[in-house]
C-alpha cells in the first residue's frame, strides 16, 4: 500500500488504483478510516466478483436506493452496473465501521456475548442509511454475527444479499 498524498483533490474524496500487488491511496488528506475504506474496495474485489451473479439476481435491491445513489454520485443509471457499484459501496461502508470497532481498544464480547462498542458502530450504520446507503445496517449485522475470513467472502456476500431482501421485504 502507498498512500498519495494529493492536496489538489477534495478531502472527503479518496481514490485506490490496484497496479500488480500495489495499491496506491491518493487523498487529500490520509485518515486512519480513509485509508482502511480504500483498501476495502481493493481487498473485497475478488469475492465481489465471484458473486456477480447472485449481486446480479439481486437487482430489486436497487429500486430503494435508486435516487439516493444517483443523486450523490455513486450511481449514473438503471444499469446492473450501477446497482453492483453501489452494493459495494454499501459494503464497504458496512465493513469500514465493523474494521473500526475490531480496532477499538479492549475489542472483544462483553459478559453477554455483545461486543464492546456494537452500539456506537450501529448508530455509525444508521448514520449511513440516513445517508441513502439502506443497506448498511444490515451488512454490519451480518459481518457482526458471520464473518469467516476472506476465504468466504463470495458465500458471505450470498448471505448478505439474502438477509437485504428481507429488510425490503418487512
Amino acid at each position: 500500500m502507498i498512500v498519495v498524498p494529493n492536496p489538489l483533490q477534495a478531502p472527503q474524496i479518496a481514490d485506490a488504483v490496484g497496479v500488480g500487488e500495489r495499491v496506491f491511496l491518493i487523498m487529500a488528506e490520509p485518515e486512519s478510516e480513509s485509508v482502511v475504506h480504500e483498501m476495502l474496495h481493493h481487498l473485497l474485489v475478488p469475492g465481489l466478483r465471484a458473486a456477480e451473479a447472485s449481486i446480479d439476481r439481486a437487482y430489486v435491491l436497487w429500486k430503494p436506493v435508486r435516487d439516493d445513489m444517483i443523486r450523490i454520485g455513486y450511481a449514473w443509471d438503471d444499469s446492473v452496473e450501477s446497482w453492483r457499484r453501489v452494493f459495494e459501496e454499501n459494503l464497504v461502508r458496512a465493513a469500514t465501521i465493523w474494521v473500526g470497532l475490531q480496532s477499538e481498544p479492549g475489542a472483544g464480547t462483553d459478559g453477554s456475548g455483545r461486543r464492546r462498542g456494537s452500539q456506537k458502530a450501529r448508530a455509525m450504520a444508521r448514520e449511513q442509511a440516513g445517508f441513502g446507503f439502506l443497506y448498511v445496517p444490515v451488512l454490519l449485522d451480518m459481518l457482526l454475527a458471520s464473518w469467516r475470513g476472506m476465504e468466504n467472502t463470495d458465500t458471505f456476500i450470498c448471505d448478505c444479499l439474502n438477509a437485504c431482501m428481507v429488510l425490503c421485504q418487512e
